[in-house]
C-alpha cells in the first residue's frame, strides 16, 4: 500500500489525478491510499510523515506550494514531491525543495505515469532506510544516511544529524532493532553509531562525526570485527601497534 497526497484547489485537476491514479493502480496491480488537501496551509498543519508521494500545486491560496514543500522538508526528508504548475519557469525552483519531478499543466497521462513510477521506485528504495522520530507531538522522518549517531541523555535520546540534532523522549532499547537493521551498532550503553561514518577508533573510543564516543568493553571485539570485515578505508585502528 502506497500513500499519496494531492494538494490542489482546482476540482478538475484533482478529479483528473484521481482517475490517473486509478488507471495506474489497475494497470500495475498496486494499491493506493490517496488524501486530498485544498491548500498549502491545511496540508502543512495536518501533515504527518508517512506519505510516499505528494502531488503539490505550486500556486495555492494561503501558503504557496513551494513554501509548503520547504516546511514539509523540515520534518520529512524522505517523501517524494512532484510539483504541478502551468508555469515551466518554476521548474528550477523544485531543486530547492528536492522535488523528484515537475509536471506541467494541463496534465497528460504519459507524463503523470512516468513521474509516479519514478516516485514509487524511489520511495520503495527509501522505505527501509529512513528513521521515524517522535518529538512531542511532531514526527520527523529522516534518511538513515543523514544520522550520525544516537546518544542517551537521561530520559531523552539525542539524534545527531549531519546538519543538526533532534532531542526526543525515549529509550535506546526501544529503537535498537530498527537502527541495527539500518547499519547502526550499539557501541555502549549510551550510544548507537552509524557504521558508515566511523572515522577512526582506539581501544576505548570510536570517532563519529568528529566526536569521540566510548566503547563498552563487551562491545570491542564485535565492533572491531565489523570494521575489519567491512574494510572501511576511513576507519583505522589508531593503537594497533600498542594492542
Amino acid at each position: 500500500m502506497f500513500r499519496i497526497a494531492i494538494v490542489e484547489r482546482d476540482e478538475a485537476v484533482v478529479g483528473l489525478l484521481y482517475r490517473y491514479i486509478e488507471r495506474f493502480a489497475g494497470a500495475e496491480g498496486v494499491a493506493f491510499q490517496t488524501d486530498r488537501f485544498a491548500d498549502g496551509m491545511e496540508f502543512v498543519e495536518q501533515y504527518t510523515p508517512g506519505y510516499d508521494c505528494v502531488f503539490l500545486k505550486t500556486e495555492l491560496p494561503f501558503l504557496g506550494g513551494l513554501e509548503a514543500a520547504r516546511k514539509i522538508r523540515e520534518i520529512d526528508r524522505c517523501v517524494e514531491v512532484v510539483l504541478l504548475s502551468p508555469d515551466t519557469a518554476l521548474a528550477i525552483a523544485g531543486y530547492a525543495v528536492q522535488a523528484s519531478d515537475y509536471l506541467v499543466l494541463p496534465l497528460w497521462y504519459e507524463a503523470f505515469e512516468r513521474a509516479l513510477r519514478k516516485s514509487l521506485r524511489r520511495a520503495k528504495e527509501k522505505k527501509d532506510k529512513d528513521v521515524l522520530i517522535k518529538c512531542k507531538s511532531v514526527y520527523y522522518r529522516v534518511p538513515a544516511r543523514e544520522l550520525l549517531f544516537v546518544e542517551v541523555r537521561g530520559h531523552y535520546l539525542v539524534y545527531r544529524l549531519l546538519d543538526g540534532e533532534i532531542t526526543a523522549l525515549g529509550q535506546l532499547n526501544a529503537i535498537e532493532a530498527q537502527l541495527a537493521a539500518r547499519g547502526f551498532f550499539r557501541c555502549s550503553v549510551g550510544y548507537m553509531v552509524n557504521m558508515r561514518y566511523v572515522e577512526r577508533f582506539t581501544r576505548s573510543a570510536v570517532c563519529v562525526g568528529g566526536q569521540e564516543l566510548p566503547i563498552s568493553r563487551s562491545k570491542k571485539e564485535e565492533l572491531f570485527g565489523r570494521l575489519g570485515v567491512a574494510g572501511r578505508g576511513k576507519a583505522r585502528r589508531a593503537d594497533a601497534a600498542s594492542a
